[in-house]
């Protein structure tokens, strides 16, 4: 372990570490791309097809 940080080598816990928060931010990403499917697909509809609020809706 020494030896590694010497050669500024991150250890196996460090890289553990990185790995589960790269997975962490790649789940965030698929769901933030699967909103913005959602949004790009009510947006595409014609006005006809949209909800709209009643009047008096909350």
């Amino acid at each position: 372990v020494q030896t590694l940080g010497t050669l500024n080598m991150p250890s196996r816990g460090e890289i553990v570490s990185l790995a589960e928060r790269l997975t962490q931010v790649e789940m965030r990403l698929d769901d933030m791309d699967a909103k913005l499917d959602r949004i790009e697909m009510l947006l595409s509809r014609p006005p006809a097809a949209r909800r709209t609020r009643q009047k008096g809706a909350k």
